[in-house]
């Protein structure tokens, strides 16, 4: 989300993120973008901003936006 709020700000800059840990389900979790529980409601109180644009509801969560989580 930081990545793509200065890339809104700065239209030259390109991004990738590459990511790595030794728990697979991790990273299934981080590709899946879907958060719930104390997970989604930590970081909507933290930053309701960046949760308000870049997540939508969904189910018992909120799931990040297809363009967040093909960056």
């Amino acid at each position: 989300m930081l990545c793509s709020e200065f890339a809104e700000r700065h239209r030259g800059f390109r991004f990738a993120i590459q990511a790595t840990d030794i728990d697979t389900g991790v990273l299934a979790t981080a590709a899946a973008g879907y958060y719930e529980g104390r997970s989604a409601e930590r970081f909507g109180a933290s930053r309701p901003e960046l949760v308000r644009k870049y997540f939508r509801s969904e189910g018992a969560g909120i799931r990040a936006i297809p363009e967040l989580r093909a960056t």
